[in-house]
């Protein structure tokens, strides 16, 4: 930045031998006239805190009446304003002057005031009938401040609406006469932010007014019936789709605000499970009547919508049903999640809540994912303690997949509500890894630092699942492989050393999470739980958890349990590495020592809980029909195949699980769906950027099976094909997502059954193609 010629050079912050503060009054109210607004808004700032500023309100006030340009005009009522000397007769001034932008302001300042009085009501009617739009913008605001405590926000009125709402109509009613053909694309919304807040506190009137005055003010008033009519369905009350629907049979066939009212009811229904308390045939075979053909084709719609809001009432009502088959069940909260309504999210929190099983819960959470609202994250975290591991996974992953759901799920953690060692390493990962530095360094502080295990440790903890799931167990030996191996190190249930973290509480929450803090230990590293090693000045090389260090000494605790303790004056080298101070090769051990031990450290007696089969699927993961554990399916690896898409699947003889070749081809996910109606998918919400965007994947099939691939946009189905084994064994598919440029949408790539025989699908290669591709 510079100014003239001279490049470089240093910029004051004010011209040289200028210091308003020292100006007189009068002198600052002559520069309110100033070419340059810097002087001029220092001027209006300095003088707000002039004790004798009311001795200049003449001046200000002929400034205002001849001001001879815009800036000083304003200026000098922005003073006055600031300064406390605004009154009826400066505003009633401001409200005659030649330029649009004071009266303006005039408007404004009177809802400043709030006083309702009848010079301000006589001042709004005046400058209702201006000519200017930006006038009308001014007695726009001025109504919502005389309706609502706050510009942006409905908050109480000063006003009792009893009384105020006559005079507000009034002027409403003026300032639609000279403005309902407006052009102006900003106008509408100013108008019902004023009038919006009045709305609800008498429907009757409301309907009353569109019934009485809508004809004359088109089509602004149109805009503003649409409104209140998509207000009166926010509501969810039966009742005021009623007075919808009165307002709708009162309007003559003719009516410009037929269409618009159809509008509002057709989107305020949307998802929502609302239908008419009272016969509707007579309205729709009138409306189906109408020569508008818009009108009838809204009245189609209108008809349709209420047929779906009573299935979606039926779906809702048997998602509910906790003595519903658990197949119909899980097909109603599928079908029910594409509504997105608050009739259905309050139903889902309900299952969540309620005595239902696993299977049913933990659709109903993945379903709340899609459903949204910014306190469901809090709402299902509030009920942590009771879940199962199972349903608490679902809670996680839900937790963790939006920013307004991370925040809770933080404060949770930090509280103690939720143990960090509950999460699933899926979860924990995604935290400690965030794009968002805050979230990154917030989860670094609950659960410690991160490092990413490799596809052999992967495969490794894939392979100890199968031997933990599949073979007796015996507890009584657990406990002993435990005392000989964690308990040298670790406390459980009162038992061992405090070297690492207390079992009781941490890391055990599930199979997949208890597997990686075996297996991988270094995977994720607690705070305070890196190993240390200390060189000291006589050659000696010391290894442990690092437990003080002071000016003095440095202690360290280590397995037995043991600890040794060095004089600082005797550390020639202390290192903090980037391993955990447990060891790795717990897995060597024989498999059923391993199962054992695992199995006790999960479900020990000492928690009180029997081993029973119910409690095994809990930590397995998955339940009721098909979870069996014969063929236990790697979840872990599977969820980590394509980390930014969702995977739904059932745990089904092996699958979910990831593969290390197929075929020909390497890194493989195989799926099987839930059911013959209900499919398998991977799902990812992303926003479309403008350039070519492709969705690009390949597909194959069981051998002795085939399947249906279905691709979808926001519920649209794309792409649809059957995946089978004849030759080539795979299918390489390319769905274009161009048409969708500039919006966010949620993609599904869906495993459809097809004959119900061996119905498991391959995939491969998943990947999306284009330009700024921005991830949810």
């Amino acid at each position: 930045m510079h100014t003239g010629d001279q490049p470089g050079k240093a910029v004051p912050s004010h011209p040289a031998g200028l210091d308003l503060a020292k100006a007189t009054t009068p002198e600052l109210v002559k520069t309110l006239a100033h070419p340059n607004v810097w002087h001029r808004r220092m001027a209006q700032r300095v003088l707000g805190g002039r004790a004798d500023a009311a001795s200049q309100r003449p001046a200000l006030l002929a400034m205002l009446k001849k001001g001879g340009n815009e800036d000083a005009m304003l200026a000098a009522l922005w003073t006055l304003f600031s300064t406390g000397l605004v009154d009826d007769e400066i505003l009633d001034e401001a409200s005659d002057s030649e330029n649009a932008a004071v009266r303006h302001w005039a408007a404004r300042f009177t809802g400043e005031r709030n006083q309702l009085t009848d010079a301000a009501v006589k001042r709004l009617k005046r400058l209702a009938a201006d000519d200017s739009p930006v006038v009308h913008s001014g007695v726009a605001t001025a109504l919502r401040q005389f309706t609502s405590g706050s510009l942006t926000v409905n908050t109480p009125s000063r006003h009792d609406p009893a009384v105020s709402a006559p005079t507000i109509t009034e002027v409403l009613g003026t300032l639609l006469e000279h403005t309902h053909a407006t052009t102006d694309r900003d106008f509408p919304f100013l108008l019902w932010t004023a009038i919006e807040p009045a709305t609800m506190y008498d429907p009757n009137i409301t309907e009353e007014w569109f019934v009485q005055n809508g004809e004359r003010f088109l089509p602004l008033s149109g805009q503003l019936a649409y409104k209140t009519v998509r207000r009166f369905l926010d509501e969810g009350k039966p009742w005021l789709l009623d007075k919808s629907l009165e307002l709708l049979e009162a309007l003559p066939e003719s009516s410009g605000l037929l269409v618009p009212v159809l509008d509002g009811l057709l989107e305020g229904q949307r998802g929502r499970a609302l239908v008419p308390g009272k016969p509707t045939d007579v309205l729709l075979a009138r409306l189906l009547k109408n020569p508008n053909k818009d009108v009838v084709a809204r009245a189609q719609q209108l008809g349709t919508l209420w047929g779906d809001a009573t299935a979606l009432k039926a779906s809702l009502a048997r998602i509910a049903d906790v003595d519903a088959a658990e197949g119909d069940r899980l097909a109603a909260i599928k079908s029910a999640r594409a509504s997105k309504g608050e009739d259905t999210r309050r139903t889902l929190l309900g299952v969540v809540d309620g005595k239902s099983n696993d299977a049913i819960k933990v659709e109903a959470v993945r379903a709340l994912g899609e459903v949204g609202a910014d306190d469901t994250g809090a709402a299902l975290l509030a009920g942590w303690a009771g879940q199962t591991p199972a349903v608490r996974r679902a809670v996680a992953e839900l937790a963790a997949s939006r920013s307004q759901w991370r925040r809770p799920l933080f404060a949770a953690i930090e509280k103690g509500d939720v143990k960090s060692g509950e999460l699933p390493p899926t979860v924990v990962r995604g935290l400690l890894t965030a794009k968002s530095d805050p979230e990154r360094e917030r989860a670094v502080k609950l659960f410690g630092r991160f490092k990413a295990s490799g596809a052999d440790k992967l495969k490794l903890i894939a392979e100890k699942r199968r031997v933990v799931v599949a073979g007796p167990v015996d507890l009584a030996a657990g406990r002993e492989v435990a005392r000989k191996t964690c308990l040298v190190c670790h406390k459980f249930h009162g038992e061992g050393a405090e070297v690492g973290p207390d079992l009781t509480g941490v890391g055990r929450s599930s199979l997949d999470a208890l597997l990686h803090n075996v297996v991988n230990p270094n995977e994720i590293i607690g705070q305070g739980y890196e190993n240390v090693v200390v060189e000291t000045k006589d050659d000696r090389t010391i290894a442990g958890r690092m437990v003080e260090n002071n000016d003095s000494r440095v202690r360290l605790a280590l397995s037995g349990p043991a600890e040794e303790i060095v004089a600082k004056s005797n550390v020639k080298s202390l290192t903090v590495t980037e391993n955990s101070v447990m060891p790795e090769g717990l897995e060597q051990m024989p498999d059923a020592d391993f199962r054992n031990l695992i199995w006790y450290i999960l479900a020990p007696p000492q928690d009180g809980k029997p081993l029973t089969e119910e409690r095994r699927r809990e930590f397995i993961g998955g339940s009721g029909e098909g979870a069996g554990l014969s063929a236990p399916s790697d979840q872990e690896s599977a969820s980590l195949w394509a980390p930014e898409w969702r995977l739904d699947c059932p745990v089904f003889e092996g699958a979910p699980s990831r593969l290390p070749e197929l075929a020909g081809r390497r890194d493989i996910l195989m799926t099987h769906p839930y059911s013959e109606k209900l499919p398998a998918a991977l799902e990812r919400k992303i926003k479309i950027g403008t350039g070519r965007t492709t969705l690009r994947f390949s597909v194959a099939s069981h051998e002795k099976g085939d399947w249906q691939l279905r691709v979808k946009v926001d519920d649209a189905v794309v792409h649809e094909s059957l995946v089978s084994g004849t030759a080539p064994r795979w299918r390489d598919v390319g769905v274009d997502l161009s048409k969708f440029a500039g919006r966010e949408v949620t993609l599904r790539l869906e495993n459809v059954a097809n004959d119900w025989a061996y119905e498991f699908a391959y995939w491969n290669g998943l990947r999306i193609e284009g330009t700024d591709v921005a991830n949810r």
